[in-house]
């Protein structure tokens, strides 16, 4: 795949987990299984704050799903793996919202051995993730203080859905190399070498968790 068509990976912070929408059996409706693939940035939450890498963030603006909602045909994969299908917009089977949180999704999932897996480990709890891919159509970018941010305004949609592991995994090289050349049409230097450290996300957290006591 060409690296200017590479689709870009975000996860959902912890807290917005996917769940079984629990349905009466006399219904004979399938299980659904519902959650939210991305989270708005909130001034407030350094959850819904996305690290990058050492001081450059990203941060899922409030609209930034409308379009995609309104016009593209994304489809639900488990763990993204498109082998194993979950629903699709225009099938009816993968219906997506907008909302003052985020995007949140709704999955009718196949009457498959893998549908009924990916149901029954959403159920058990042993899968907590949520995630979507996409690529960008409308980005700003700004420097404050040293940090740089990347604001996601508008977004091809691409796929959501469940992942085991809603955990942000590193940027790969050729990705870096793109933010990289994005970042420098806007004007800002980013290093194209991250440290693996990240202080302020550190600070960050301990600020939050704090503030909980």
């Amino acid at each position: 795949m060409p690296t200017e068509k590479m689709p870009e990976t975000r996860y959902t912070p912890a807290s917005y987990t996917p769940k079984i929408e629990a349905r009466a059996k006399e219904d004979h409706e399938p299980a659904k299984i519902v959650g939210y693939g991305a989270v708005y940035y909130a001034a407030d939450d350094p959850g819904t704050e996305y690290t990058i890498w050492d001081d450059f963030v990203e941060r899922i603006m409030p609209g930034c799903f409308d379009r995609a909602v309104r016009e593209d045909d994304p489809r639900s994969f488990f763990n993204h793996d498109e082998n194993i299908i979950l629903g699709r917009k225009s099938a009816g089977t993968l219906n997506l919202a907008v909302d003052d949180v985020g995007l949140r999704y709704e999955i009718t999932p196949p009457d498959t051995e893998a549908g009924r897996g990916v149901v029954e480990a959403v159920r058990r709890r042993d899968v907590t993730g949520s995630s979507f891919m996409f690529m960008p159509r409308d980005v700003t970018w700004r420097e404050i203080d040293g940090l740089v941010i990347r604001e996601l305004r508008d977004v091809e949609l691409w796929e959501v859905g469940p992942v085991v592991f809603p955990a942000y995994t590193s940027t790969t090289s050729e990705l870096r190399s793109r933010l990289v050349a994005e970042a420098r049409k806007h004007g800002i230097t980013l290093d194209a070498t991250p440290r693996t450290v990240n202080v302020r996300r550190r600070l960050l957290q301990l600020r939050a968790r704090t503030m909980n006591l």
